[in-house]
């Protein structure tokens, strides 16, 4: 009985575990201008383009880096939240380049993602009124881990989704908010290509922007990406009902 009863409380706890750091995930491969593998799960806001007018695909590209052979290049990217949600997940598309193999299971190569809540649409978080939310810490520490690489790279990996999990954050109802990345080392190769439009006029609820050695922020086209929500509240209420089934039929069986 002690042992259901402790499986039950933890479950129940689940939903309140922090991540002690950023967790980065990468999921499956998606052929240019497709969403096939991307996020369906819990998705409030999102921005992705198949196909232009033409029928062509609208992907471009722009590394987010801090390369020792290069700038550092921050980059953001903002939404509106429609109703009030709590978030889970931020998820990138990577462009059309193989993620750099000097990331793989990388602890050293170290970042920081920040939320910040914007006022408009078109708004930077260098911006007066805007206001940090949260942020948190982290790396690459087993990312990617037994990927086979070529070259430098990691082999297969362009036009992956690059997946960041962390602490969660409320968002309230009607406001804009951009999640914000920059690295916090530099070296060789810390330069990920990340998909996006080919303008600033395709996606309309928010904007891209990068910031170029500390030296501000600026609009760019928007990034490929989806934000995630928390699962609803009935859901894991459904999950946890079976837990205490499943836990009330093993104590039948044991009596």
């Amino acid at each position: 009985m002690k042992k259901i009863l402790l499986l039950c409380l933890a479950f129940a706890g689940m939903s309140s575990v922090l991540h002690s750091a950023v967790l980065v995930s990468l999921s499956g491969v998606s052929s240019v201008g497709t969403a096939t593998n991307a996020p369906t799960n819990n998705v409030f806001a999102s921005n992705e383009q198949s196909l232009n007018a033409s029928g062509q695909p609208v992907d471009s590209a722009l590394g987010w880096r801090w390369d020792t052979a290069s700038s550092k290049r921050d980059i953001s990217q903002s939404f509106q939240v429609v109703s009030a949600v709590t978030f889970d997940k931020m998820t990138f598309k990577v462009g059309g380049a193989d993620l750099p193999s000097v990331l793989q299971d990388n602890s050293a190569a170290t970042f920081t993602l920040s939320i910040y809540k914007l006022s408009s649409a078109s708004a930077l978080p260098s911006d007066a009124s805007a206001e940090v939310v949260s942020q948190q810490s982290g790396s690459f520490a087993s990312f990617a881990t037994g990927m086979p690489t070529a070259s430098g790279n990691i082999t297969g990996t362009k036009y992956n989704y690059l997946t960041f999990d962390f602490d969660n954050v409320s968002l309230t109802d009607g406001g804009y908010y951009a999640v914000v990345l920059s690295f916090t080392a530099t070296a060789t190769g810390y330069n990920l290509a990340m998909a996006m439009n080919t303008n600033n006029s395709v996606y309309t609820l928010g904007t891209g922007a990068v910031n170029y050695n500390e030296g501000g922020w600026t609009g760019s086209s928007d990034f490929y990406f989806y934000a995630q929500s928390v699962p609803e509240p009935k859901t894991t209420a459904m999950l946890f009902g079976g837990v205490v089934i499943l836990a009330s039929q093993a104590l039948k069986r044991r009596r």
